[in-house]
């Protein structure tokens, strides 16, 4: 009922840059994007985790609220323009919003068809003692330190690749063993108040905020799956997420800026804090002084400083625009270029020294003019929904987009089946919230998950046998 009313109130208020027909079709995504939460509010017993609703979820502020909201995003009749050098929007029609709405009735229906299937019970994992999960986290977060501490190993063939969700299963496992009891007080102090920061601090020095953002929000989700509060811990994300992802654009210019490599620890806490306060309590600040003409800042309040860089960041919908707009009437389709990796993906690189690497973000923003043809470096973010259709137009949207809900749907009933053990539902989030936010394409996102899912698997199965049955009691009481 929220979302027909949210609807009508969109509607109402729409941009006259986007049709009647184009919000009409935003209109009728919105209410498909909610279905899947709807349904599992009416479960019985749902799976812990809410990974369907949230997967459909996404498309909310990234592709269909940007629309409905672009005299908020693009005021005073600013350009519709994400990148400087991107081709100006004049509108957005029905040929856009109908992708997405096709892209997620497709998505649902792929989901909704998953649930017929039986779970794979060969993938459910032993039961254990709490203590025994608090090692495995141990253990994991060993990996993990050694992978940051000795970049040249994170880089060796396969290593990095393979490993490198450590953290997230670090992180998962620590939440399942704490609410399970496997740490003592000591250790719960140690871990949330020193290992936590200090791995967080370690992300946020890069310059980057999505890799700290996912862990907080696998760790979120599996504390709301294992305490059923889950919204504390989501709307604990969106805060944080909210608050720093200003900051750190301006932290982002100074620590990848020509003078990155003579910058010490100080300095880069002077840069953060110096870009909190810049553009969320100094009118004017970074936006107004940093930024092209292209992109003047139009708010002067702290609230607008915090929000309007959120909207642009999340808009993909302009993309996809640009690309539904262009193609294949001035740009011919992609025919599946960029997927032409997919089925070997998954092999490791030690196995394939001359395996491909995957650039198409930055392959696709020259190709469709948002970058310079000279850029080489600079990438654009490609999500699925944008990339089917650059591939094969709405057949693609329409087939690809249910095979990716089936396929979530598939190792969403194995892993996060009702009596999922805390270690599985640490499993299921190590592997599939990273996906929950697809702005990369396929192939780089999806195409190791096979193997690293075995991996990974196969290590807590390992891990974890000849464990203590006390574990199943204990767990009983958290659900």
């Amino acid at each position: 009922m929220a979302a027909v009313i949210g609807s009508g109130v969109l509607l109402a208020l729409r941009s006259e840059r986007l049709t009647l027909e184009g919000a009409l079709c935003a209109c009728a995504a919105l209410i498909v994007a909610v279905l899947p939460m709807a349904a599992r509010l009416a479960e019985d017993r749902p799976g812990p985790l809410p990974i369907l609703p949230l997967a459909a979820l996404f498309y909310v502020p990234f592709f269909i609220l940007p629309p409905l909201l672009l005299d908020v995003t693009w005021p005073n009749g600013q350009p519709i323009r994400l990148y400087s050098d991107a081709p100006e929007l004049e509108f957005i029609g029905a040929g856009t919003t109908g992708t997405i709405l096709a892209g997620l009735i497709m998505l649902v229906a792929g989901m909704a068809l998953s649930r017929r299937f039986r779970p794979v019970d060969a993938v459910r994992l032993p039961t254990s003692s709490p203590r025994r999960l608090a090692m495995i986290a141990y253990g994991a977060m060993a990996v993990h330190a050694v992978l940051l501490l000795y970049p040249p190993l994170a880089g060796a063939a396969s290593v990095g690749q393979l490993l490198r969700p450590t953290g997230l299963l670090a992180g998962s496992l620590a939440v399942a063993a704490m609410v399970s009891g496997g740490f003592s007080r000591l250790e719960i102090v140690l871990i949330l108040l020193v290992l936590l920061p200090a791995r967080l601090v370690a992300g946020l020095a890069t310059g980057s905020l999505n890799n700290s953002l996912i862990l907080v929000a696998c760790i979120a989700l599996v504390l709301a799956a294992l305490r059923r509060r889950a919204i504390l811990p989501m709307l604990a994300v969106v805060a944080v997420a909210a608050c720093l992802y200003t900051p750190m654009q301006y932290f982002r210019m100074v620590t990848w800026g020509p003078k990155s490599e003579s910058l010490n620890l100080r300095d880069k806490v002077a840069a953060f804090a110096e870009g909190f306060s810049r553009n969320q309590f100094q009118p004017g600040g970074l936006w107004g002084a940093a930024t092209s003409n292209a992109q003047w800042h139009p708010y002067s309040n702290t609230l607008g400083q915090l929000v309007w860089p959120l909207l642009k960041r999340v808009d993909q919908a302009s993309i996809l625009a640009v690309v539904v707009q262009r193609t294949p009437g001035e740009i011919p389709s992609w025919d599946g270029h960029s997927l032409k990796h997919l089925p070997l993906a998954s092999v490791p690189r030690a196995l394939w020294r001359d395996k491909p690497e995957e650039r198409f973000g930055n392959e696709f923003g020259r190709r469709y003019q948002i970058l310079q043809p000279g850029d080489t470096t600079m990438s654009v973010n490609l999500p699925w929904l944008t990339e089917l259709y650059a591939n094969f137009l709405m057949p693609g949207v329409v087939v690809g987009m249910f095979l990716v809900g089936l396929g979530l749907g598939l190792i969403e009933i194995s892993l996060n089946r009702p009596d999922a053990r805390p270690a599985e539902v640490a499993l299921c989030a190590t592997l599939l919230v990273p996906l929950l936010v697809p702005e990369s394409n396929i192939t780089l996102m999806i195409g190791n998950l096979p193997t690293m899912g075995l991996v990974l698997w196969g290590g807590l199965r390992l891990g974890l046998w000849g464990g203590s049955a006390s574990f199943i009691d204990k767990s009983a009481k958290i659900q």
